[in-house]
């Protein structure tokens, strides 16, 4: 599931460091991470039929407008830093909590959209 160009336009407005940007780091771990969250959540066939577009766009405005994409920014670098620091330890539990944080912030709203 392709993100749409508006999609792409509100991550990109989010996390952009100047007002020409679009390729930062920032911007391209943002878009990614949209890219593998809405992968997953097709693959894991979490809703099914008619609500999954629905869903998609709730959880899509959630994420970006409740801060949750820029919480995870942070979280995926405490992960990129622990693994170029070569710490397995600090690598795992970055991303232990990361997981943990999102099952906390989105589970729910998974949950309701199977109701």
């Amino acid at each position: 599931m392709p993100l749409s160009k508006e999609e792409k336009q509100q991550i990109i407005g989010t996390y952009k460091l100047h007002d020409l940007d679009s390729g930062s780091p920032e911007v391209q771990i943002a878009l990614l991470t949209e890219k593998i969250r809405l992968y997953m959540a097709n693959k894991l066939h979490l809703i099914d039929g008619e609500s999954r577009a629905e869903f998609v766009q709730d959880l899509f405005e959630q994420y970006y407008q409740s801060g949750s994409g820029q919480l995870a920014i942070k979280e995926h670098d405490a992960i990129a830093k622990a693994i170029l620091e070569q710490n397995p330890k600090a690598a795992k539990s970055a991303m232990h909590a990361h997981i943990e944080s999102s099952l906390k912030r989105f589970a729910p709203k998974a949950a309701a959209a199977q109701k």
